[in-house]
């Protein structure tokens, strides 16, 4: 899973925008897309702050 973004992160991204997700679960992948395109992020940069801690 190198490269993803930590599933907590996306779940709290995901509820701050309204959006229903489950707390336990595979997440789908389009919303990880969504997570990754999500404006004000330098899409990358945030998988080193933001939970990429296991590169």
């Amino acid at each position: 899973m190198s490269g993803q973004p930590a599933p907590a992160d996306v779940r709290a991204w995901a509820r701050s925008q309204g959006l229903d997700v489950s707390d336990r679960g595979r997440l789908s992948h389009a919303l990880v897309q969504a997570y990754l395109a999500r404006p004000g992020d330098g899409g990358d940069s945030s998988l080193g702050s933001a939970g990429g801690g296991d590169r």
